[in-house]
């Protein structure tokens, strides 16, 4: 006795292979779906506001109204406008203070900055300190140390101490 169920398995393979198969149904056209918009925008270029139209004002654009890392100040450790340069920094994002030298300090800077609680992140090529709970002291503890690094390095280099970065009273 043959399998019946075999062989009309083999009938209906035969069979829809012999015949194509039905196209996807298309979807009605209607109103598109949110994630058509999304991808959609991500195709198109830009629009740039014209000079009388002001740019939408979402959080993204008011959150990023100063560069990060906002650089506060350079100051050049040798005579020749093209050298070495010490850089102050503060992260927002990191919400930490980074001090960037153009030339590896010496052992005794390098060992002041780590006595004051300063890290070396070779990730970014910078010492840095977190901002803390007192985040206004510790912003200006960075800066009264970056002033007397860099002052301490000028004189080393025969150059003049720069002028202090406190307002004057």
């Amino acid at each position: 006795m043959a399998r019946p169920a075999r062989s009309r398995k083999k009938a209906a393979a035969a069979t829809t292979a012999a015949t194509p198969e039905p196209e996807a149904p298309v979807a009605a056209a209607g109103p598109p779906d949110v994630f058509d918009e999304a991808i959609a925008a991500q195709h198109q270029p830009p629009v740039e506001p014209t000079p009388t139209q002001e740019p939408p004002a979402t959080e993204f654009a008011v959150r990023m109204t100063r560069p990060d890392p906002f650089g506060e100040r350079t100051i050049a450790l040798c005579d020749d406008n093209d050298g070495p340069k010490a850089r102050l920094y503060r992260n927002q994002r990191f919400r930490q203070m980074a001090i960037q030298f153009d030339e590896k300090p010496d052992e005794g800077i390098r060992q002041r900055l780590r006595d004051d609680g300063w890290t070396w992140r070779p990730a970014e090529g910078a010492w840095t300190k977190q901002l803390g709970e007192r985040s206004g002291e510790t912003h200006r503890q960075a800066q009264e140390l970056f002033e007397s690094i860099a002052n301490e390095i000028r004189r080393a280099n025969g150059r003049e101490p720069v002028s202090s970065m406190a307002p004057s009273r």
